[in-house]
């Protein structure tokens, strides 16, 4: 039996991991009213800060936000609303925390997966200011004018070489050859950390001042600082610090961490060092849900999840009983003093897919007392 044909559901409503295609929001909405306030005042202002470090337990929803705002649609959404430009929304790059080379892992994963893919936008907006005399070397001139160091203007000007596109890709993600540097025409490549922060903040600022109105970096999983070597964080206090001095205008950087039971929130900010901490503009902490927020949360999703049919109407939390899921709340209380989404969704998934087994009408209380066993180590797991 299918979950559409049983369950009247398009697709599990309770997947672990977020879409990152059509990103919906459920419940939560003092979270999301807060992350929505910080992005419009900074979307308002010029200046570059850091707005938030997102504090949550394992599961929180903090990479749900972070993909969530780091839509397109999402983001033009919030800029509309507050009346800011069209013709240039602004752009979030969301960026897993790495647990080596931390930063030049993060200057690749901006560089090679948004910025790159993105140039011949850029270069098409450049030419438009540069027509009709669209020669390299008047591109490379107006480069030079925005405030781009002489190679990276020398390089990015011959990115519409059909030829030489290629290049000026491997020029950007560090692993440019002696061959391909001398065929564009620049001594050496992008090698130190110094360097990689230059063409950083340089093509940053190149989108700012063609195509984005503000750029937002999201940083997942920042609690990792925990586990990498102490130069590499402090070359990543150091890039924070840098970034926000070489972009002081139109970047906006948010921080998500985990907070670890029997901290409290100023020792967690510890680990991003002194220098960042008195940059941080604003601080959100994601509470666990209670009973209300549950049930919210679970009627949303399963809702936007429901095959809609003419003249049928489904109870709210159908496929599951209310009673079934007050008492699997009351189950997840009893194992864990933070009931939160990931839980949540790993425990109702669990049970969605052994009702679809067992082609069970309606996932109800009788049907958890006989499953209960594989529930609790759903919660444990």
């Amino acid at each position: 039996m299918s979950l559409a044909r049983l369950y009247h559901l398009r697709k599990n409503p309770f997947a672990v991991v977020p879409s990152r295609t059509n990103p919906f929001w459920a419940d939560r909405e003092k979270f999301k009213s807060e992350l929505e306030k910080a992005i419009k005042f900074t979307l308002l202002g010029s200046q570059s800060q850091i707005i938030a470090c997102i504090y949550g337990d394992w599961g929180s929803g903090k990479t749900h936000a972070m993909i969530y705002f780091s839509s397109d649609r999402i983001l033009q959404d919030i800029a509309k609303e507050i009346g800011t430009s069209q013709d240039r929304p602004p752009l979030s790059i969301p960026i897993i925390f790495p647990l080596k080379d931390v930063f030049k892992s993060i200057y690749l994963d901006v560089i090679y997966r948004n910025v790159i893919p993105k140039l011949g936008i850029v270069l098409d907006h450049v030419y438009k200011q540069t027509a009709p005399l669209e020669s390299e070397g008047n591109v490379e001139r107006k480069f030079l004018d925005m405030g781009l160091n002489e190679d990276l203007a020398k390089v990015l000007s011959q990115f519409s070489n059909r030829n030489k596109s290629m290049l000026v890709g491997r020029y950007l993600s560090t692993n440019a050859s002696r061959t391909d540097l001398d065929k564009l025409g620049v001594a050496k490549g992008i090698e130190t950390n110094g360097e990689m922060l230059s063409t950083f903040a340089d093509l940053l600022r190149l989108f700012t001042n063609t195509i984005s109105s503000r750029i937002f970096i999201w940083i997942d999983d920042c609690e990792r600082l925990d586990e990498v070597p102490g130069r590499e964080m402090y070359e990543f206090h150091h890039f924070l610090r840098d970034i926000l001095d070489l972009v002081p205008e139109k970047l906006t950087l948010i921080i998500n961490f985990t907070q670890l039971p029997g901290l409290e929130v100023p020792e967690r900010m510890t680990l991003l060092g002194p220098a960042v901490q008195d940059r941080i503009a604003k601080v959100i902490r994601v509470l666990p849900f209670n009973q209300k927020d549950y049930l919210k949360y679970v009627e949303e999703l399963l809702e936007n999840s429901r095959i809609k049919t003419k003249g049928r109407v489904l109870p709210k939390y159908f496929p599951y009983s209310e009673k079934c899921l007050n008492n699997i709340f009351e189950m997840i209380e009893k194992s864990t003093s933070n009931i939160q989404p990931r839980t949540v969704n790993r425990v109702l998934s669990s049970l969605l897919e052994q009702g679809i087994h067992e082609g069970v009408s309606l996932i109800d209380e009788n049907f958890l007392e006989r499953i209960k066993d594989e529930v609790k180590m759903a919660i444990r797991s």
